[in-house]
């Protein structure tokens, strides 16, 4: 029988997290000033833009931790507006409102990640639309292939980890995968076993920013291969669209 933890230290470990969170989104901000000065890419660039956008879906979320924290949920306030109510309905409150951040998080990081690598495929390959539903499939692998990018390692690994969490929201959080078996996902030693028809429970708070930051550094990893230093200009698809780029072209080769 699991014991359940009180509010208060339920809080106590959201107040730790939430600290990491900020730390990392600090961190990223940093990053995204120093690509700036550099002036290396246009801000529509995706070798800069995506790290603003990892950036602004992190930031939200440690602020949207923090008001969770100090404001709704602050023992004198809760009591006031919600008297007589028990500290396992307080917890339970906790629980779900950050849940529903964290969904937030997750699915709007795996949206950007999808629609980032979308466009690296795009600009190494300008004669295909890089539309397919099938991501992992028809994007994924080949770029990945194409780049000599391991797909074992630990950066790739929390890309596939976030899609199919990312898929399990969903449905609820129960993993349906379309081949209607298990699938097991290897990353940093531990194996995430994905059980068709059940529950999956891998998108816990710690385990989330680790996944952020590895793909960060897959981002790096693909930003720094020579196929892509050489293009002058890889733009964003989102940030692309309010925008007239005719005078280049995607995937268009650096002149000298």
């Amino acid at each position: 029988m699991t014991t359940q933890i009180s509010a208060e230290a339920l809080l106590l470990q959201l107040r730790e997290d939430h600290a990491n969170y900020v730390s990392y989104a600090l961190t990223l901000n940093k990053k995204c000033m120093e690509i700036q000065t550099r002036r290396v890419y246009q801000t529509d660039d995706i070798r800069e833009s995506i790290y603003k956008q990892l950036y602004k879906v992190v930031w939200p979320y440690s602020v949207g931790l923090r008001f969770l924290i100090t404001e709704l949920f602050h023992n004198a306030r809760y009591a006031f507006q919600f008297p007589g109510t028990s500290d396992g309905t307080r917890r339970e409150t906790i629980q779900y409102y950050e849940l529903l951040l964290r969904n937030g998080l997750i699915y709007s990081t795996s949206s950007i990640v999808e629609s980032g690598l979308r466009s690296v495929f795009r600009a190494l390959y300008p004669e295909k639309p890089g539309t397919d539903s099938r991501f992992q499939k028809t994007i994924l692998r080949p770029m990945l292939k194409n780049l000599e990018i391991d797909t074992e390692s630990d950066q790739v690994s929390a890309l596939k980890l976030l899609l199919e969490v990312r898929n399990c929201i969903h449905n609820n959080g129960v993993y349906l995968g379309w081949k209607r078996e298990d699938l097991r996902i290897k990353y940093r030693g531990d194996n995430h076993t994905f059980t068709y028809g059940k529950s999956h429970r891998s998108a816990k708070r710690e385990m989330l920013l680790s996944i952020i930051r590895d793909i960060e550094s897959l981002f790096d990893l693909i930003f720094n291969k020579n196929k892509l230093k050489v293009l002058d200009y890889v733009p964003d698809v989102i940030a692309n669209n309010s925008r007239d780029h005719s005078e280049k072209s995607p995937g268009s080769v650096h002149s000298s």
